[in-house]
């Protein structure tokens, strides 16, 4: 499979997600993946591997540990989803909860575990793990989860389809994480979890959901912010860094660049340039021989 994914022409950051609550799997499961991150080291390729422990509710603290120094070794991303939802905090604080039946229920609850009785984020700096993690959802934080988050130098992915999707009443302070200077992309978690993976849809919920940010800025977290949350600084238009661009035509004179997007009627680009060629324009496909 990940001959294919190197075939296509586009730079991408593969999250290895990983599940494992058993404590006893932990060490098994970490030298498979050390092996897999070795036999692909993505240098000087447009696939890079990363690290993605699911969440605290379905990985154990040893597997979390033990991805984390992995991926420090490596020099490879790390993410979790963390605080989606409220009953994340619950199972966290009282080990009680949906998160309890749906272990036992699979039977990979591990009786050993202690609730640390501490808020998600805090149980990942308990942990060691914190640090620039990328953080997806936080959905259920609070000011001091927020403080940190910044002070781990950690990411943030919000994941706007699939928070309307699940109709959740509340969503990650974007704003707040903004001003505190982190790195805010976006996402779209999964097609399990929201009706399309088209990331104009992404844009477009998040001006419903954040009605606060300027439209610039919700193209900013579609981009840049996206690229520092992946460690992608060497993407950009920008002297000694590698072009990859989408563009928009613009339809009407007297438009704001910020509101191409946003146009409901548009379900694809006009333009891609990847590594300054250009792989996509009207209906023509380019591609280097």
């Amino acid at each position: 499979l990940l001959v294919e994914y190197q075939n296509l022409p586009f730079h991408q950051v593969l999250f290895l997600e990983t599940l494992g609550f058993q404590k006893e799997v932990a060490e098994s499961k970490a030298r498979e993946l050390e092996t897999l991150l070795q036999e692909h080291p993505g240098t000087g390729s447009k696939v890079q591997l990363a690290l993605a422990p699911h969440a605290l509710y379905s990985v154990s603290p040893a597997l979390f540990q033990a991805l984390k120094q992995l991926a420090d070794r490596m020099g490879c991303r790390f993410s979790c989803h963390v605080a989606e939802v409220a009953e994340e905090t619950r199972f966290l604080r009282d080990g009680k909860g949906e998160f309890l039946e749906l272990l036992n229920q699979r039977k990979v609850y591990d009786p050993s575990w202690t609730p640390p009785g501490v808020s998600p984020v805090r149980y990942l700096e308990q942990l060691g793990v914190l640090g620039e993690l990328v953080a997806i959802h936080l959905n259920c934080i609070d000011e001091e989860d927020s403080d940190r988050l910044a002070a781990h130098n950690a990411s943030a992915v919000f994941c706007p389809g699939s928070t309307r999707w699940f109709g959740r009443k509340g969503w990650m302070p974007v704003r707040a994480l903004l001003d505190k200077g982190m790195a805010v992309g976006l996402g779209t978690d999964s097609l399990a979890s929201a009706d399309s993976l088209n990331f104009l849809d992404e844009i477009r919920i998040t001006e419903q959901l954040v009605p606060g940010l300027h439209r610039s800025e919700i193209l900013w977290l579609a981009t840049a912010g996206g690229n520092q949350a992946l460690g992608l600084e060497n993407i950009g238009v920008d002297i000694g860094r590698e072009a990859d661009l989408i563009g928009f035509r613009f339809r009407n004179q007297g438009e704001d660049w910020w509101d191409l997007p946003f146009d409901a009627e548009r379900r694809q680009v006009d333009f891609s340039m990847v590594s300054g060629e250009i792989i996509f324009e009207k209906s023509t496909i380019y591609r280097r021989e």
